[in-house]
């Protein structure tokens, strides 16, 4: 006689087919894992960054202010001044205004972030303020 499969056995590729789905559904749980994995790592990333960036710029704001202290009492003695007035000016202007740079763009990071298109206008901006005072022609 002849063998005749039963009509409900299933052949070896079906039976196989849960196994490999599982395994599917596993590779992309792994992988949803890692890319939120990732995405925690870049959040803790920028937030390290902007840490340290602020700590820099808060070093370097305490040091010219060091500096402008320094020089102003090395400088000017009272009301005697031991160097011409334009180097004098310079040496106060000049922390000043990196103070004031690196204040406004922490100030800038830190409430609007910045843009692409900040660069050009920060250099046109200035452009415009020297050639207002007279630096430039």
């Amino acid at each position: 006689m002849i063998d005749v499969p039963p009509i409900d056995a299933q052949p070896e590729a079906e039976k196989a087919q849960p196994q490999r789905q599982t395994n599917i559904e596993f590779r992309l749980l792994e992988a949803s894992a890692k890319a939120k994995e990732n995405l925690n790592r870049e959040a803790d990333q920028r937030y390290y960054l902007r840490w340290l960036a602020v700590i820099v710029a808060l070093a370097i704001i305490f040091m010219m202010s060091f500096a402008l202290f320094h020089m102003s009492h090395n400088v000017i003695w009272g009301t005697i001044l031991t160097v011409p007035a334009t180097y004098a000016i310079a040496l106060v202007v000049s922390p000043i205004i990196s103070i004031t740079a690196i204040l406004i763009a922490l100030f800038i990071a830190a409430f609007r972030g910045f843009k692409k298109d900040d660069e050009e206008n920060f250099i046109s901006a200035a452009k415009d303020g020297m050639r207002g005072s007279g630096i430039i022609s």
